[in-house]
């Protein structure tokens, strides 16, 4: 049987848009096709909450444990994490591998990839599930990798995939180089019709809240506590440590495994997805879209938007219609923007028929996977679905 390696820093059941990403398409193929080089899952402090698919062979390589249960354990990981190279190389040599696939993000893991495909002439193929920031942008180490291996893993890649439009233009723009979209993918089934809401009702974000979702979530946290007449709060369905939310209070904050964060999505009044507007990490809005919209597009729930208007996450919802968007930080806007979603059926109606067609036509598994799977050059391979 043909052997594709994966290989990945970030890969389920770690959580993460690489995870998510990853695991569901692979879950599209014959699990005998691959195999995975990826880090130990708890090599960050994550909250587990995705899973491999059945059959694919997974090969875990990270620092050791009592490092990482060190005070300073995080920070020594960064750096160590470098000295593992010539080990992952190894490992995904002895795979022999016909194709190597490298997702970014994870510097080590990258860098591995392509040392590999060099001693192997085997081709390597890049996938990207974020744009690759500014060497000085980065703290160290991963500074160094971006400013001395970035653009000759670029170049050296056979073809280079990314997740979005937004990220093959920055790709041109900043490389000159191109690149093949492979969006996200998820498998559709039966999308339920939307409903009323009843109160009180629960505005819903799930997935990580880290430095692009903090501000506009605890915007739209401070619209709902000074909008009684909402009948509405925020709930968060996260991996993040609940420690580290101490601004949210008041709020609902869970820790779900994915099937029950599925339920408690079809179960929201209106489901959140925000980018930052202002801050260190707001010039990431030109290229991030929020993964967990193409699951709120499979939920029959409407999707609030609060993104910058210049964003490619909002031009992407203006152009197919699937969210309402709130394009300025007001609290006063959301609440607005909020009133409609909770009150006009024909706009809940509206939005979630347009996002049923959207994940369809552009996200549904097999069509993805077959991208994939063309994009790669692989021919043969065998398909689950």
């Amino acid at each position: 049987m043909s052997r594709f390696v994966v290989v990945s820093g970030y890969f389920p059941p770690l959580i993460g848009g690489t995870s998510t990403v990853m695991s569901g398409l692979l879950g599209a193929f014959d699990p005998a096709c691959f195999s995975v080089v990826a880090e130990h899952p708890d090599s960050f402090d994550g909250i587990h909450n995705a899973t491999v698919p059945a059959g694919i062979a997974v090969h875990r390589i990270g620092v050791p444990a009592p490092v990482r249960r060190l005070p300073y354990g995080l920070r020594l990981t960064r750096w160590l994490r470098f000295a593992l190279v010539p080990k992952i190389t190894r490992c995904i040599l002895a795979q022999r591998p016909e194709r190597i696939i490298a997702l970014y993000p994870s510097w080590p893991f990258l860098i591995a990839a392509a040392r590999a495909a060099r001693a192997s002439g085997v081709p390597l193929f890049t996938y990207h599930m974020d744009a690759t920031p500014d060497w000085r942008e980065l703290s160290r180490p991963d500074r160094y990798a971006a400013r001395y291996t970035e653009q000759r893993i670029l170049r050296q890649a056979t073809q280079r995939l990314v997740l979005t439009e937004a990220l093959a233009a920055d790709f041109r723009e900043r490389f000159g180089l191109e690149s093949i979209v492979v969006p996200h993918s998820i498998e559709v089934g039966e999308i339920p019709a939307v409903t009323a809401p009843t109160a009180p009702h629960r505005i819903v974000h799930t997935g990580v809240v880290e430095a692009l979702q903090r501000a506009s979530l605890h915007r739209i946290h401070r619209a709902l506590a000074t909008a009684p007449e909402l009948a509405a709060s925020l709930t968060l369905s996260t991996p993040t440590a609940h420690g580290d939310l101490a601004e949210f209070a008041g709020a609902e904050i869970v820790t779900l495994p994915s099937a029950e964060v599925r339920t408690l999505q079809r179960s929201a009044a209106v489901l959140l997805a925000v980018l930052p507007f202002d801050g260190p990490h707001a010039t990431l809005r030109q290229t991030a879209f929020p993964t967990k919209v193409i699951e709120y597009m499979t939920s029959g729930v409407p999707i609030l938007a609060h993104a910058p208007a210049d964003s490619f996450f909002a031009r992407h919802a203006r152009e197919h219609g699937y969210a309402l968007l709130v394009e300025e930080p007001s609290e006063t806007a959301l609440q607005a923007a909020l009133q409609r979603l909770l009150t006009d059926h024909t706009l809940r109606q509206r939005l979630t028929q347009q996002a049923a067609r959207t994940v369809r036509e552009i996200y549904a598994r097999p069509q993805v996977a077959a991208q994939f799977a063309k994009a790669c050059g692989i021919v043969g391979l065998q398909f689950k679905i």
